[in-house]
Formats: structure tokens, C-alpha cells, sequence
């Protein structure tokens, strides 16, 4: 089968299309036929060598955590799936030795796989399990976010942001957006109340509000004084020393902690973000469909940055 490798860390250039054995499932694994992946901040990191501590120095290395395809064979004690079944999931782990989901075919536990919803595309379902299920963790079971909530969501264009914005707005919130000049009709159209032009708000301008989703991991601690007396505030971007920081001073001063979280999400988080796409919650957000061929151009476009939801790419059918 074809997979994606890179033999040393570096730009997009490091990546190669290479032929490797197919793999086969164990006893609770299912053997995917990959029709479609997507890029992720953490795919970037790990071929940068940014996560080298965790990642090593052995190669070669795949890429690839979301998982879109179809069933190609099922582990002898798997029973919730058949071959033909329409599935999606979140690789385990942030590193792999031989491939990745950016593969032909991907070997997966099939604990950690639902089925695709029936109103969303195949090759279009592929932007949504890493950002899905990130958003859902973070405005339902982090920041709470209720009908009543105030929420502001930054970078609200981006995978999780538009995942975000779509969410808070599903459960009846009042949704602020800060996003690019380009980007502000844009959020409003996801359903967001309100755009804010992120370049000439000044967070000191911010009002209050009841829950904060951060996705671009700065200025956290003045972020912070905007929430409510009982507001929560959670970030997902926690890759530098100085957000790193916020989030630990935020855990030891003051009743305005500020949430984070990395990591495979927690099991039953990919079928609610299954019910809630199916009841249109959650919709994929897309800016450009790639082949496979053309993954480091993918990648290029994703470091450049200003994109609307994610870069999908598509392996199969």
C-alpha cells in the first residue's frame, strides 16, 4: 500500500509517498481502507521535529490522526463493525513508526471508531474527528457552555474554532467570534451573534463573558480577566513555555482557572460528536481538498495559517 513517511524532521519536503505492507488487524482491530485524512497542528509539530522529545529519533515516521473510510476487515473479537461499514476515528497517539492515517489502509481499535453520519460526505467527514471532538470537549464538557452562556471563541475560523462556533451556537449561546478581516462574514454565516476583527480589537476592549475557547495560546492571563465571576476559560494551545505558564499561574492565583487539554479524547466523545453532526450541530468546515500527491503542498498551506476549517486529504473513494 501507499503511505506517507518522512525519513528525517524538517519542512513539507520531508514528506514521501512510499510502498509498505498492508497491514492486518489483531483481535479487537479493524483494517480501514483510508479514504480521506486531514491535517492537523500536531501532524506540522511532529514533522518539524518540534515533539522530538516525545517522537524520537527513529525513522522512518508516519503522519495522519484522522481517520475517515470504510471497513476493510475485521480483529476476530470485533463485532460492532462489518466490512462495507462507513467509520471514522482518532488514530491513539500522536506518533507512529510506519504510517499514519495518511495511508491506504490504517489499522485502528475499533473502540476508537464510530460510524460516519449519513448526512455528511465520506471525504468531507475526514476535517471533523480531531477538531470535532475537540470542540465538543471543550464548550461542553470543559467550558460548560449552556443556552444562557456568553461564550467568545478565538480563532473561530480555524478546525476547532469553526467546530466551536458551530457547537456553542447548537446549544443556544450567544457566540462572539474574533477571526481575520476576511474571515468575519464567515463566522457569522457558521453562527456566530458576533465578529470581531482580531486585529484591531485589543483584548483590553473585550467584554465579559461566561466561558473563553482559546485556540491560538496567547495573551492568555489578560484573556483571562474577561470571564464572568463564574466564568471558565479553556485553551487548546498550550505548545509554548509562555502558555504553558498562564495555565499553571491561572491553577494557583485566583478563582479564574484556565482549562487545557492534549490528548486522545475521551472515549464516547466521537459517537456524541456522531449524534451531534447528525442533528447538523456540527457541520465540516473545508478549505481545500488535496490528493494524496500533493500533502506537502497541504502542509505548506496550513503553516501559512488564515484558512477556514481544515485541508482534507483524499486517499481513496
Amino acid at each position: 500500500m501507499r503511505a506517507v513517511q518522512f525519513f528525517e524532521y524538517g519542512d513539507a519536503s520531508m514528506l514521501k509517498i512510499v510502498d509498505v505492507d498492508t497491514p492486518a488487524p489483531t483481535a479487537g482491530q479493524v483494517l480501514v481502507r483510508v479514504s480521506a485524512t486531514s491535517v492537523n497542528p500536531v501532524d506540522i509539530a511532529v514533522r518539524r521535529g518540534e515533539m522530538r522529545m516525545l517522537s524520537g529519533h527513529r525513522f522512518p515516521q508516519g503522519l495522519g490522526i484522522d481517520i475517515a473510510g470504510v471497513v476493510a476487515e475485521v480483529g476476530a473479537n470485533v463485532t460492532a463493525f462489518v466490512p462495507g461499514d462507513r467509520v471514522w476515528g482518532v488514530k491513539a497517539g500522536l506518533f507512529t513508526r510506519a504510517s499514519g492515517a495518511a495511508a491506504e489502509f490504517m489499522v485502528i481499535d475499533a473502540r476508537l471508531l464510530s460510524s460516519i453520519p449519513a448526512n455528511i460526505d465520506l471525504i468531507d467527514s475526514a476535517a471533523l474527528p480531531a477538531v470535532g471532538v475537540t470542540a465538543v470537549t471543550a464548550v461542553g464538557d470543559k467550558a460548560r457552555v449552556v443556552a444562557t452562556s456568553r461564550v467568545l471563541i478565538r480563532g473561530a475560523a480555524g478546525g476547532v474554532g469553526s467546530a466551536a462556533v458551530q457547537y456553542a451556537h447548537s446549544l443556544g449561546a450567544h457566540v462572539t467570534a474574533l477571526a481575520s478581516e476576511r474571515n468575519m462574514r464567515f463566522v457569522l454565516d457558521l453562527g456566530a451573534d458576533v465578529a470581531l476583527n482580531r486585529a484591531t480589537t485589543p483584548v483590553v476592549d473585550l467584554g465579559d463573558f461566561d466561558a473563553i475557547i482559546d485556540t491560538v495560546g496567547s495573551e492568555l492571563l489578560q484573556l483571562r480577566r474577561h470571564l464572568s465571576p463564574n466564568g471558565r476559560m479553556v485553551t487548546i494551545a498550550v505548545g509554548s513555555l509562555g502558555s504553558i505558564a498562564a495555565v499553571a499561574f491561572s491553577a494557583i492565583y485566583g478563582p479564574r482557572r484556565i482549562r487545557a487539554f492534549f490528548g486522545q479524547p475521551p472515549r464516547g466523545v466521537l459517537a456524541q460528536l456522531t449524534e451531534i453532526v447528525q442533528a447538523e450541530g456540527i457541520m465540516p468546515v473545508i478549505e481545500e481538498i488535496y490528493p494524496l500527491e500533493r500533502i506537502a503542498d497541504a502542509h505548506r498551506a496550513a503553516e501559512a495559517g488564515g484558512g477556514r476549517g481544515k485541508r482534507v486529504i483524499r486517499i481513496g473513494v
